[in-house]
């Protein structure tokens, strides 16, 4: 996956907003949805299977969202960004978060 430091600071700023508000929150990183080409590339399973592995959950039920709830999901969300299935040329620019279906979902841009 291809991204730019800019991808790394509005995160970071918009999960720290996410201490102290009251989990679990669902995070959708989408990027399967983001990168079309996949469809081309692996199975219906893989992609089911890539995309349930997309989502994180931050934070225990009405508990405190901590900053090492948020560190240990950022840790997953990075390994799961890694996976070399992404490294297929399409490029992923973080553009913040939309609400959809109770979670937090990435926007890309390209």
């Amino acid at each position: 996956m291809t991204c730019n430091i800019d991808f790394h600071i509005q995160l970071a700023t918009i999960m720290l907003n996410l201490v102290g508000k009251t989990g679990p929150i669902t995070i959708d990183t989408c990027a399967v949805d983001h990168n079309y080409a996949l469809q081309n590339e692996i199975s219906d399973e893989k992609i089911k299977e890539l995309t349930e592995q997309g989502i994180f959950t931050v934070g225990k039920n009405n508990s405190v969202v901590t900053k090492d709830d948020l560190v240990e999901v950022l840790e997953q969300i990075g390994e799961y960004l890694s996976d070399e299935v992404f490294e297929n040329g399409r490029s992923y620019w973080f553009e913040g978060f939309y609400p959809s279906n109770n979670a937090l979902c990435f926007r890309w841009g390209s």
